[in-house]
């Protein structure tokens, strides 16, 4: 563990005394690799690398031998920390951080990495040779893994490099529906085969307005598809949102933006088809009121006030100081009905009849009392 190469200049007749500095940098770690999961037996034939933590440059490597164990001596080393790492099959995987000094034994757990085999074929079942884009999301990591390469004349592409887990997978094609695949298991050293049908793709066109006929940049769009997949949108300065790459079916549509109405629709798209349509956003304005007695102008609660608006009524009831309110209200003037026990039945109107108008108006309603 120690080592010294100095060269001192001495000339003859003379003493020369000479101070001999010796390193004590040099280590020499022992350890055994086990497999991971329930067995734990050893793992032979795993490269073990040491890596300094600071500069990434490779210290030593050793393999482990027919029991799991392995020697791994450092060499003269400055580094203060060390990454012990496995390597199995091109798959490398950290395991250990640890200090120089570091004196105990190491025991690393290591597993084969898994693969994904995917066969593509186009609706008629010939094989088709084209790029693929795949995307791994293992259960219990934030960020997915991704993957491409292209497939073979047989439309076949294998990717190693898997860890092993349970993930949703989609894979995806040039012109093609983007296809999710999910609790798929990947195992220890084992392939796992997907299959794929290419089918044409279709496209959703969206034309985001507001009432005066001008993009509505800024506005959200959310849409909720087929086998529970789901978008989210921003309307950019041409009042556009384009998705793409969509299988036939029902899609739930909803546009909303600060100050108007919310718009929702179901828009049904056929298969390698372009559905296109042009959203109008209402403006929205607020409601605030009272519901006051006619003699003392006491509040009246738990009053149920109800705006009339063609198609979408909407009711809320008055809190204990008689006062309620309603937002993003469509911009027109609707009827407010207000209903309490022991008074009669009360409409007003209410309304911002132009657009542009105050964001909310204010309205007093008072009950008179029944007989």
């Amino acid at each position: 563990g120690r080592a010294a190469e100095q060269s001192p200049t001495v000339k003859a007749g003379q003493r020369h005394q000479h101070v001999l500095r010796v390193s004590t940098s040099s280590r020499i770690f022992r350890g055994r690799v086990l497999a991971m999961g329930a067995d734990g037996g050893p793992r032979p034939g795993v490269r073990i690398e040491a890596v300094d933590s600071m500069t990434g440059r490779l210290l030593s490597a050793a393999e482990s031998g027919e029991d799991g164990q392995f020697v791994l001596a450092t060499g003269h080393i400055v580094a203060t920390e060390l990454e012990v790492a496995s390597v199995v099959g091109g798959w490398r995987r950290q395991s250990r951080e640890l200090k120089t000094s570091h004196t105990d034994s190491l025991e690393l757990r290591v597993g084969f990495p898994a693969s994904l085999v995917v066969a593509c074929r186009d609706d008629d079942g010939r094989p088709r040779s084209l790029p693929l884009e795949v995307s791994v999301s293992l259960e219990g990591e934030a960020v997915p893994r991704s993957f491409e390469g292209v497939m073979d004349a047989q439309g076949s592409l294998r990717l190693t490099g898997i860890p092993p887990g349970t993930a949703v997978v989609e894979l995806s094609v040039p012109g093609a529906v983007t296809q999710i695949f999910r609790d798929v298991e990947f195992r220890e050293g084992e392939a796992t085969a997907l299959h794929m049908t290419l089918l044409p793709a279709s496209e959703l066109q969206l034309h985001v307005l507001g009432e005066n006929g001008r993009p509505l940049r800024g506005a959200e769009v959310a849409i909720s598809g087929p086998d529970a997949t789901s978008w989210q949108r921003r309307v950019g300065a041409d009042g556009q949102v384009v998705v793409g790459a969509l299988r036939a079916g029902s899609f739930i549509v909803e546009v909303t933006a600060p100050g108007h109405s919310p718009w929702r629709d179901t828009v049904e798209i056929a298969q390698g088809q372009v559905e296109t349509r042009q959203v109008v956003l209402k403006e929205a304005f607020g409601v605030d009121g009272a519901v006051l007695t006619d003699e003392s102008g006491a509040p009246v609660s738990s009053a149920r006030c109800t705006l009339l608006i063609p198609g979408s009524p909407r009711t809320t009831t008055s809190g204990p100081d008689g006062r309620f309110s309603f937002d993003l209200v469509p911009t027109g003037t609707w009827r407010l009905r207000v209903e309490a026990d022991g008074y009669q039945v009360v409409e007003v109107l209410v309304g911002r009849p132009a657009l542009g108008a105050a964001n909310r108006v204010s309205v007093g309603v008072k009950l008179e009392p029944q007989g």
